[in-house]
């Protein structure tokens, strides 16, 4: 317990940097741009320079780029060769081998990729930067992607396509959406949740943020219901991960830590309806395209947290949609804040984020701890 505690002392000093420098933004306006860039870049060197041993899979991602480096000889070989990982990713990890055939590159290479979307995704959906990275880091996204490198590379793929999107640059929004499907398949799920909340910026009807919360919610609950025969023909073309089957394998047993979550995003779920009291919210969110778009995949996201956590393919799931949220609300708690002369909604998602994060990470979720750089304990 006190190890545990001492290897804690890396993430505490962390979060303690990326709360003063929210408040040297905050307090100085005309330096936030710069505060913004610096904690991103912060968070880049973090996440590229750890040791493979610090993340569950870091290691295997490894080893799998070496053995992928190592065995094929040209792009025809990686092509033709038939295994389980997704052909774009394996091209991807040939041609960074190619120029750096060390282990380490991997994890640096997709921790630049996972930094500079988020980095992007937030300057351009959040009005309020800092504080969304803030939610980002305490919300165990940023975790995340020091256990799932793969999937985190797919998802920040995702977020290049959203900012492309908002900035009318189709061709390449789908560029990077079909390749975020070639890292991870997982991906297509994301297309399902994007589509429909495309349609509340389009429509023409009125938009009630009540009601797609609801629907979100009981959406959620049916995906959750049905989830054995979907799953079985998601299996049926991705037959690697026949692995997460419920009551197949150690992947599938209701994990504590993530059941535990439910308890955050059903304070989440208040949250939201709480804002909505707010007649100028209200108003933004039906008059403002962008915070339409977020509200929709937020929404999922919460009804996701509330009944899919305790199974481990759609815990990674949501994953996915999880920056978009922290946007959301971290852009409404700001608003709130704002009309009401105030601060005390930023302080309160400040304490309930930070608490899951220090929870998840004193529990060790992900293999996190203790957080050691790649050329510690090397001779």
């Amino acid at each position: 317990m006190v190890l545990v505690e001492v290897n804690m002392l890396f993430y505490i000093t962390l979060f303690i940097i990326l709360s003063l420098m929210y408040l040297l933004s905050a307090y100085v306006r005309v330096i936030k741009d710069e505060v913004y860039a610096l904690a991103c870049a912060l968070l880049y060197f973090v996440m590229a320079l750890r040791k493979k041993s610090v993340g569950t899979d870091t290691g295997v991602y490894v080893w799998l780029y070496l053995s992928n480096g190592e065995s094929h000889h040209s792009f025809q070989q990686v092509v033709a060769d038939n295994q389980s990982l997704p052909m774009v990713y394996r091209l991807y990890c040939y041609t960074i081998f190619q120029l750096f055939p060390s282990g380490q590159a991997i994890i640096i290479f997709n921790s630049a990729i996972i930094m500079i979307a988020t980095f992007l995704f937030i300057k351009e959906y959040s009005s309020n930067k800092i504080f969304s990275l803030l939610l980002y880091v305490f919300s165990f996204s940023y975790f995340f992607a020091f256990n799932i490198m793969r999937q985190s590379a797919a998802i920040a793929l995702i977020l290049l396509s959203l900012v492309c999107l908002k900035r009318r640059k189709i061709l390449l929004s789908v560029v990077f959406l079909s390749l975020s499907v070639g890292f991870h398949p997982t991906s297509l799920f994301m297309i399902c949740v994007i589509l429909p909340a495309l349609q509340t910026c389009v429509t023409k009807r009125e938009f009630k943020p009540r009601f797609v919360l609801v629907l979100a919610l009981a959406a959620s609950l049916a995906f959750r219901i049905l989830y054995q025969t979907l799953f079985s023909y998601f299996i049926s073309y991705f037959s690697h991960y026949s692995m997460y089957e419920e009551g197949n394998s150690a992947f599938s047993v209701n994990d504590v830590n993530q059941g535990r979550q439910s308890l955050i995003y059903i304070a989440i779920l208040l949250f939201l309806f709480w804002v909505l009291q707010n007649k100028n919210i209200y108003i933004r969110l039906q008059t403002n395209k962008k915070l339409r778009f977020m509200w929709s995949i937020g929404s999922i996201c919460v009804g996701f947290g509330i009944f899919c956590t305790g199974v481990e393919l759609l815990a990674r799931l949501l994953y996915f949609m999880l920056p978009i949220l922290v946007c959301v609300i971290s852009d409404l708690a700001y608003e709130c804040d704002l009309f009401e002369h105030t601060f005390w909604y930023r302080v309160i998602l400040f304490i309930c984020f930070l608490s899951l994060c220090l929870y998840m990470i004193f529990s060790n979720y992900g293999q996190v701890l203790p957080y050691e750089f790649f050329w510690e304990g090397v001779r």
